[in-house]
């Protein structure tokens, strides 16, 4: 430290190092946050995967797997899974958490496959959709019931290669 205050070369050097670890104890902290925040992820999706794995009533387990992303995940607020109908024209909400999910359920919330919807687009192409930001979003389709909603993840449910519903799970936080 004492050389640090030096108004020579010495001094520009043992400042810079001075800062170099300062900037390395910040990234170490960072990355270490990182780790613990990926650890907990890896948890929640093994405890999510083997209740999923395990569970043999449909509508138990469908519930259930909403419950536990929510209680399991820290950014996300609110998930829903959504299954085709028969005729493969609607995905019709099976479950959703909280009231809004309760309210959603109760008026029979579906949307049509191939809409100008997360939900719509994922069960058309079979690929995830992600409106990091509803803001600027394209398919992103505001919900009343969920109003606090930044950024919304969609995630296609397959049997095989057929396209069955689709997992929704949605942020206050963009990105």
């Amino acid at each position: 430290i004492l050389q640090a205050e030096r108004s020579d070369e010495i001094g520009d050097l043992a400042r810079a190092l001075v800062e170099t670890r300062e900037q390395i104890r910040l990234t170490f902290e960072d990355l270490q946050g990182r780790i613990d925040d990926r650890s907990r992820d890896l948890e929640a999706t093994e405890e999510v995967s083997y209740f999923a794995a395990t569970q043999r009533d449909l509508q138990t387990l469908l519930d259930r797997v909403v419950s536990l992303i929510v209680d399991k995940f820290n950014n996300i607020y609110h998930a829903q899974i959504f299954l085709l109908n028969s005729e493969g024209n609607y995905a019709v909400l099976r479950a959703s958490t909280g009231d809004a999910g309760q309210q959603l359920l109760a008026r029979g919330h579906r949307l049509g496959v191939g809409s100008v919807s997360v939900i719509g687009q994922v069960t058309t192409t079979g690929k995830a959709v992600i409106a990091r930001d509803i803001a600027s979003s394209e398919v992103h389709r505001r919900n009343e019931f969920l109003p606090d909603t930044r950024s919304e993840v969609a995630i296609p449910l397959l049997f095989g290669d057929t396209i069955i519903g689709a997992l929704d799970v949605q942020s206050k936080q963009s990105d």
